[in-house]
């Protein structure tokens, strides 16, 4: 098998478990924040919006959860 196919495969198992992809990346986001990044900085760096991040991280709530 090619890397291209290996990749692909990689690629596939993801998308179909988007819940653990989800897990994976606020784990990610959260160790970056930790490490003194900033939202906007995480967002350049995954290409990811920086409000869908904030939704990934403290959901729909957001960051002061039922506050409001």
């Amino acid at each position: 098998m090619s890397h291209r196919e290996d990749a692909a495969r990689a690629a596939a198992e993801r998308w179909k478990d988007r819940e653990r992809a989800r897990y994976e990346l606020r784990a990610l986001v959260l160790e970056l924040l930790q490490a003194n990044k900033s939202m906007v900085e995480i967002s350049e760096i995954t290409g990811i919006k920086r409000t869908t991040l904030y939704y990934f991280v403290w959901g729909r709530n957001g960051k002061l959860g039922n506050a409001a």
